[in-house]
C-alpha cells in the first residue's frame, strides 16, 4: 500500500518537474546585448577597407606619401568610431545590469571600473582599433612606415578586429 502511495505522489511530482523544466527552457535569460545586424555589417565593411589599406602599405610608405592616404585614415577612424558608439549604446538586459553591480561579477570580469564591459566587449575592441589606426596615421605623418612597422600595426589591428567580429558573430546566434 505504501509503495502504491509513493507512486501516486511521484506521478504528479514528475509532471510538475517536467512542466517546470519546459517553462524554464522557454525563458531566455539575457546577459549580453542584443545582436545588431547593422553593427556587424559595418564592422565587416570597415574591416575590408582596413585590410585594403594594409595591403596598399604592406611594402612600406614614405612620409611624403602620407597625403595620399590621409583621407583613408580619416574615413576608417571615423567609421570605427561610429561603430564603437553604436556598440556601446546597445542597452544591457536588466538581469545583466543587476549582476554587473555585484562583487562576484566584479571579480569575475576582473574590472572594478566597468565590470559590465565584459558582457559587451565590442566597444573596447573597436576602441583598440581606433587607437591603432590613429597611432599608425601619426607614425606615417611623422616619418616613413617600413614593412616591419606596418606588420606590427597589422597584428594589433587583427587581434582587435577578430575579437569584435567574434563577439558580434556570437550575438547573432
Amino acid at each position: 500500500m505504501q509503495q502504491k502511495r509513493q507512486q501516486v505522489v511521484a506521478w504528479p511530482l514528475r509532471i510538475v518537474t517536467l512542466l517546470f523544466a519546459l517553462a524554464l527552457s522557454a525563458c531566455t535569460i539575457g546577459l549580453v546585448p542584443a545582436y545588431d545586424a547593422n553593427l556587424a555589417e559595418g564592422l565587416s565593411g570597415a574591416n575590408k577597407q582596413t585590410l585594403i589599406l594594409f595591403a596598399k602599405l604592406d611594402e612600406g610608405a614614405s612620409a611624403s606619401e602620407f597625403k595620399n592616404y590621409s583621407g583613408e585614415y580619416a574615413e576608417l577612424i571615423g567609421t570605427f568610431s561610429e561603430l564603437r558608439y553604436r556598440a556601446a549604446a546597445r542597452p544591457m538586459p536588466p538581469l545583466a545590469s543587476r549582476l554587473a553591480k555585484t562583487k562576484i561579477f566584479e571579480s569575475f570580469c576582473n574590472s572594478k571600473d566597468n565590470p559590465a564591459a565584459c558582457l559587451n566587449a565590442s566597444p573596447a575592441a573597436i576602441a583598440q582599433i581606433v587607437d591603432t589606426l590613429r597611432t599608425m596615421r601619426a607614425s606615417h605623418h611623422a616619418g616613413d612606415l617600413t614593412p616591419i612597422i606596418i606588420g606590427g600595426f597589422a597584428r594589433e589591428y587583427e587581434s582587435a578586429i577578430k575579437q569584435a567580429l567574434t563577439v558580434e558573430s556570437a550575438l547573432k546566434r
